[in-house]
């Protein structure tokens, strides 16, 4: 499984929004984390500061229905 972590002001309207654009699942959440499921085993971690994680920029690519 591969993770991904983002940090975020309010990780609980940024998983909405990570979830309507990606159709990304809801995973189980644990620790300062929201978690989306992705395909292929990927996970997109949430967390709010303080929370120390190395930043990191993610592309993400959808097609034109999206």
């Amino acid at each position: 499984m591969m993770t991904g972590s983002g940090f975020c002001l309010d990780r609980t309207v940024s998983a909405e929004f990570y979830r309507s654009i990606l159709e990304a699942e809801e995973a189980p959440s644990w620790g300062p984390f929201t978690n989306l499921a992705l395909a292929a085993g990927v996970m997109l971690q949430l967390a709010e500061p303080p929370v120390e994680i190395q930043m990191q920029h993610y592309a993400f690519l959808v097609d034109d229905q999206h």
